[in-house]
């Protein structure tokens, strides 16, 4: 236990979406207008406008201009690991035919 004042917590700017189960760890800022998945472990800097999602989280998409209006389709945001699994899936297709083959107890 340390005894210094020193800042241990993060700065929220204005119209941040943080979803449900997220965690934000650790003394830096996320910026105005950022979105932040659901169950994110956000432990670096986030740009504004800005959207990051995974454990850790990653920076999936930013924007030089804010947006209009707060986001709130906490549904549609971005799945790196879901499209890099597609990207298995489309580059060969007996990828594919093994999973079909493992779920049918082959």
């Amino acid at each position: 236990m340390s005894l210094e004042r020193v800042k241990r917590h993060p700065t929220v700017e204005d119209n941040v979406v943080i979803g449900s189960g997220a965690k934000v760890l650790g003394p830096f800022k996320v910026g105005k207008g950022s979105r932040i998945g659901s169950n994110s472990v956000v432990i670096k800097e986030v740009p504004a406008n800005s959207t990051v999602v995974g454990i850790p989280g990653r920076i999936v998409m930013s924007a030089e201009k804010p947006r209009e209006q707060t986001d709130l389709e906490h549904g549609k945001l971005p799945d790196p690991g879901g499209q890099a699994i597609e990207c298995l899936f489309d580059q060969d297709p007996r990828v594919g035919e093994t999973v079909q083959g493992v779920g049918q107890g082959a």
